[in-house]
């Protein structure tokens, strides 16, 4: 062995055979190390590939970064597919637990990740990395509208003055400002938003 790089991160061998296997590399660095370790050299050398090849995969460190943050948030909000927001309809509050939960658990897994993710693009770049994040967020937002469809026991009335597109619109903008701030209530949270749509 040439180092003990090969066992103590032994994800990828030496014949790659997808770029999903590389990311796999990159989240562990990420994990480690934070975003802003991840560049081509230093993937390529976790790998034991050539930096040659790894080009094969990326066009170059903006592509491979985007790829990386992306894996990243697919593996936040889709950890096991047996749970993830995608697998059945409930109640508004539980939909938005199910997610508080996931990137509470999220944030241990990769430390930092949050608050480090967009300082790593350019200027330039920071417009394809907006409009990752956007498809993310309409995704999650067409999810919760489904809950709200899917649920029977809200009140009649509960739409009249504000649509369900204005309500979840609302309470996704309160959800991400508080819990990037770290000061998000989810009790007084969810209280809110049963109280907003159920008869008491």
């Amino acid at each position: 062995m040439r180092s003990g790089l090969g066992r103590r991160h032994s994800v990828v061998n030496r014949k790659v055979s997808s770029s999903q296997e590389i990311l796999k590399v990159a989240l562990q660095l990420v994990q480690e190390e934070g975003i802003q370790a991840v560049n081509m050299r230093r993937l390529a050398k976790r790998c034991q590939i050539s930096l040659g090849v790894l080009y094969n995969y990326f066009e170059d460190k903006n592509d491979l970064l985007l790829q990386t943050v992306a894996a990243v948030w697919r593996d936040i909000l889709i950890p096991d597919q047996s749970e993830h927001l995608n697998r059945s309809s409930r109640p508004l509050s539980q939909a938005f637990m199910t997610l508080y939960q996931l990137l509470a658990a999220g944030a241990k897994k990769y430390p930092h990740f949050f608050s480090q993710h967009t300082l790593v693009f350019s200027q330039s770049q920071k417009g394809q990395a907006n409009a990752q994040m956007d498809r993310y967020i309409k995704h999650l937002k067409g999810y919760f509208l489904q809950c709200l469809e899917d649920d029977p026991a809200i009140r009649d009335q509960a739409f009249k003055k504000h649509s369900a597109d204005q309500v979840v619109d609302f309470l996704f903008a309160i959800f991400i400002n508080q819990v990037m701030q770290g000061k998000l209530d989810m009790e007084l949270f969810t209280d809110f938003i049963d109280r907003y749509l159920y008869d008491h």
